[in-house]
């Protein structure tokens, strides 16, 4: 006589083989996507409960730095202006 956990394998092969392979496709398919949905849902959280400091002086900073690097084209070619 099989135990318990034997028989819950013989009955979970003999339903795996006769499933068709799209139908085991789709399962372990379905299977990843439940995973996937759980952990996007969990860095959602994390997201929204986030310090977003850091991205409100990088955008300062990026724009500064534009700022910078624009006048000093511009003193570039004031100055290459001045040399013709």
């Amino acid at each position: 006589m099989r135990n318990e956990t034997d028989q819950e394998m013989y009955l979970l092969q003999r339903r795996f083989k006769i499933m068709s392979s799209d139908e085991r496709l789709l399962n372990i398919v379905m299977s990843y996507r439940e995973k996937l949905q759980k952990k996007i849902q969990i860095r959602k959280k994390e997201m929204e409960e986030d310090n977003n400091d850091h991205y409100m002086i990088y955008n300062a900073l990026k724009k500064v730095t534009k700022l910078i690097i624009n006048k000093m084209l511009v003193d570039s070619f004031i100055n290459m202006l001045d040399l013709c």
